[in-house]
Formats: structure tokens, sequence, C-alpha cells
């Protein structure tokens, strides 16, 4: 007899682990050995679900369960039949089962992943602009015939973290794609820490030249967010089935771990960012906001002398030992 249907199931990885050739209708499935898919899953009943086809609609009938079968966005509770199109997916327990008719039209070949110029040379880009970007900010913070010397550890610090990093998500790539996407890794995390340097920068000079202090006070907010963004393409390279479930999961941990961080450094400093003033410096030349008078800026000086004095004095209060206090309190 000529095959009618397939039917497969998958795996937790969105591979087909089994595929069942359909000669006719009905067709059971479920945990038993009489049925004609076996689905290894305790949480499927003995008889879950048996399936029929009529002028290209599958008719689709629930037995005995507790969990019920989920398709698409319903779940047809125990009992219940319903009629559905070919070509969607079902969840029985945990297990994920897709009906393929025969006259079903399939989807084109997906090519193979394959080197090519452009991602070597994307790689080589990042890694060089990385390189270099470790290079200026070494620069930037040694001190006077001390670059060389403090360079080798940066770069070789940066190098291990990179590597260690990309090669423990390349395993989740081997574990759920049974392949080892070790480079599609490290260009994710490599382009990751470039990003936040770089965009960290940018946001402190553009601060400077414009003499809007919020930017400079977001930066650590933006270094998190870019963290979180390369996690995600991890995330997505791992799973790509998956990647709508890790946009959520990814956003909210980043969301709910800066407002805890901000409520803390509010809690302890009456503030939602750790800077008081701007501390990246560009030359002269870039800034574009206009210059204070002298004398308006004497006058704002002079306006906050109060509120200094205050807080000088809460915190000599709160320094101040209780024999200190008895002993003035005596005199």
């Amino acid at each position: 007899m000529d095959k009618i249907a397939l039917i497969e199931v998958f795996d937790r990885d969105g591979s087909v682990c089994q595929a069942v050739p359909v000669q006719q209708w009905p067709v059971r499935i479920g945990r038993s050995l009489d049925c004609d898919v076996v689905l290894d899953d305790p949480h499927v009943a003995p008889h879950h679900f048996s399936v029929g086809a009529d002028d290209g609609r599958l008719h689709v009938m629930v037995g005995e369960t507790v969990n019920g079968l989920r398709c698409g966005r319903d779940v047809l509770p125990s009992g219940s039949a319903a009629v559905r199109s070919p070509g969607e997916d079902w969840v029985a327990g945990r297990t994920r089962v897709r009906v393929r008719l025969a006259g079903e039209v399939l989807a084109p070949e997906v090519p193979l992943p394959r080197p090519s110029a452009w991602r070597m040379a994307s790689l080589l880009a990042v890694l060089t602009g990385l390189v270099g970007w470790s290079a200026w900010t070494q620069y930037l913070d040694s001190d006077p015939g001390q670059f060389l010397s403090g360079l080798a550890p940066l770069l070789i610090s940066v190098a291990a973290l990179l590597a260690g990093w990309s090669f423990l998500w390349a395993l989740g790539s081997k574990l759920f794609q049974h392949r080892f996407d070790y480079w599609t890794h490290v260009r994710i995390a490599a382009t990751g820490l470039l990003a936040s340097g770089v965009l960290s920068a940018v946001l402190g000079v553009l601060a400077f030249m414009t003499s809007w202090v919020l930017l400079s006070q977001v930066r650590d907010a933006a270094e998190v967010l870019v963290f979180a963004g390369a996690v995600y393409a991890h995330l997505g390279a791992v799973l790509p089935q998956r990647r709508r479930m890790f946009a959520w999961g990814v956003g909210a941990a980043a969301i709910a771990g800066l407002a805890t961080v901000a409520a803390f450094q509010y809690q302890r400093t009456d503030r939602f960012g750790p800077e008081l003033y701007l501390t990246v410096l560009p030359p002269p030349a870039f800034r574009f906001a206009p210059a204070v008078a002298p004398d308006e800026f004497l006058e704002e000086v002079a306006a906050t002398k109060d509120s200094l004095d205050a807080k000088a004095r809460e915190s000599d209060d709160e320094a101040m030992p209780e024999e200190d206090e008895e002993f003035i309190a005596d005199e």
C-alpha cells in the first residue's frame, strides 16, 4: 500500500527523532504498545489521541488524558474532537507531533551553512576592532612609559575570556544543534565586547559635547543592555526555534536587574546613578554646548553650599561613636 501520510515526532531540539508512515486511517497515538505511534513520554496517556483525514482535513479525537492535546494555540480536553489543518504542530504531554499528508506542499530545501568569505571577513574585522579598542583604552588609562607593559596582560585576559565564554556556548550548540559552532559564538561575544566599550565611550563624549549629563549616567545601563543582547544572540544560535521566548526572558531579566541596582543605588546615595559629574573629558574642541559665564558658575556653586554642608553634617553624625556624642552632650 502507498503511504498516505507521515507522522513525525520531534525531540527537544526540534529534530525529527521518529517518522511513522501512515497507510490507513485512523491512527492511534499514545504510550500504549497497541498504538500505531508509541510515544516515550510519561505525560502522555496510554491512548492519548487518534487522527483521521478526509478531503485534506485532519480529524482529531482526544482520548482519556489529563493533559489534553495542544493544537496550535488551542488546547483540546479529554474526550473532545476537532478538525485541524495539516502541517500544524501538536503537543501531547511534552512531545511535539506533526502530521504530513501525501499531497502537502513541501518547504524549499534549506542550504547547509557554509563558511563564506563575508563571514570570515566580518569575524576578522570584529576581532581586529576589539584588539584596537583594547589597545586604545589601555593607552588612555596607562601612565607614561607603561603602555606596552600593560597591553600584553590585557590582551591575554581578553583573549582568554573570549575563548572560554565562546567555548561554553559552543558546547550548548553541540548539545542542541549537533554541531560545534565555535566561531559563531566568538563573533557574537567579540561584537558584544566591542559594542559595549564603544557605546560607553560615545555616550560619555556626547554628554561632554552637549552638557547633557544623563547620557553619561546611563552608560552602565547601556552596557548591560548590550550584554543582554549578546546573551540573546548566543541563546538564539543554540536554540533558534525559541528566539521569542529568549527575547522575553532576557529582556525581563535585564530590566529587573537594572531596576534592582538602581533601587539599591538610590537607597545608599539618593540618586539612581553612580556618577556625580561627567567623568569623560575629551579635547575642548569637541564641545558644542555654550560655555557658562564665570559669575553664573559661581552663583550655581554657592547655591549648592547649604545642601553640601547638610550632607557633610549627616556624614559626621553617622561616623561619630556614641561615646563621643555622650562626651559632647556632657560638655
